[in-house]
């Protein structure tokens, strides 16, 4: 894929990542940093900025009745050479990959289950995911406090709602809570 620009925190705004059996693997680097083009106008002619915290990626790809997709994201491993150059940036959030219909139910999740080989060295995420019918797909991508799965899931001396809705735009609430992780990368075979 060549364009991943903001906004694309939504289903209708998701980056297609052009997965196909000729492009069987895609690899990518982003970040949740601020960045002035993830914003929405209002109806007065305003715009609302999302804010890194709250950003949502989303990315969308088409697949076949019984195809298996694989993600893996990487995002909080910095170097150490006492630990095998892996070890856990303490001042970073993880990340929850859920996936979608295009209807926006939620279809899977991971929320650190670390991937083949990664074990006790990240909180990082891995999902393998089959599809139950042909259709396009949607991965949404965001911090642990900002995607906690189910619109239910709130925080409980606040009431702050944890999930954001895959419909709208700066919808997740992780500014309340810390810091978020920033640049990634995200492969998806």
């Amino acid at each position: 894929p060549t364009n991943f620009s903001e906004p694309n925190d939504t289903i209708s705004t998701a980056i297609d990542v052009a997965l196909s059996a000729d492009n069987s693997e895609v690899s990518l680097t982003e970040t949740f940093e601020f960045q002035i083009g993830n914003r929405y106008q209002n109806d007065d002619g305003s715009f609302s900025y999302v804010d890194y915290s709250e950003d949502v990626d989303f990315y969308e790809f088409e697949l076949q009745a019984a195809d298996v997709v694989a993600v893996d994201i990487d995002s909080n491993i910095v170097e150490n050479p006492v630990l095998n150059n892996l070890q856990l940036n303490p001042f970073s959030d993880f990340p929850v990959l859920n996936i979608y219909d295009s209807e926006g139910n939620l279809l899977d999740y991971s929320q650190a289950r670390p991937g083949p080989g990664e074990l006790f060295t990240s909180f990082d995420s891995y999902l393998e995911f089959e599809a139950p019918e042909d259709g396009k797909y949607y991965l949404g991508l965001s911090v642990f406090r900002n995607g906690l799965t189910g619109r239910e899931a709130t925080f409980p001396e606040t009431g702050v709602n944890l999930a954001y809705d895959p419909f709208e735009a700066g919808s997740g609430s992780a500014d309340n809570f810390g810091t978020a992780f920033s640049e990634y990368e995200l492969n998806i075979a």
